[in-house]
């Protein structure tokens, strides 16, 4: 499961409580359980957009203890984003994350992007992982 940065920041329960992870999937059968159950280590609300997902994106969720949001027809990451951040936002979202389900992103950035949030007092911080640490 996960791999756990003893380095990485921790959120306060206060900050998780807060905090929603917004991850839009398109046929990502293969990596989307591993992700999410990575993600919800971090004990923050997580919202999985399916953009109408021909595999087996849906069935690999059942069970965990999260929100699935699915589109009839594949309307592209936009909108799935816009789907999620909405729902998110009419649940009192204080923190709001999108994270790729594809594996790519890293849950140990997930903190550390909340706390420029929350120590720095910043309204929106960005995140690339092209760009290094």
């Amino acid at each position: 499961m996960s791999h756990v940065d003893p380095e990485a920041p921790r959120l306060s329960a206060e900050e998780a409580d807060g905090t929603y992870v917004v991850l839009m999937a398109f046929n990502e059968e293969r990596v989307i359980r591993d992700v999410v159950q990575r993600v919800l280590a971090l004990n923050v609300h997580v919202v999985v957009v399916d953009d109408a997902s021909t595999d087996g994106t849906v069935s690999q969720l059942r069970g965990l203890p999260i929100t699935v949001l699915r589109h009839a027809i594949n309307l592209g990451q936009g909108a799935a984003t816009q789907t999620g951040v909405e729902f998110a936002l009419a649940r009192g979202a204080r923190y709001l994350v999108t994270f790729d389900a594809d594996g790519q992103h890293d849950e140990d950035d997930i903190p550390r992007l909340v706390r420029v949030l929350t120590r720095e007092h910043r309204d929106v911080a960005l995140a690339s992982r092209f760009l290094g640490r």
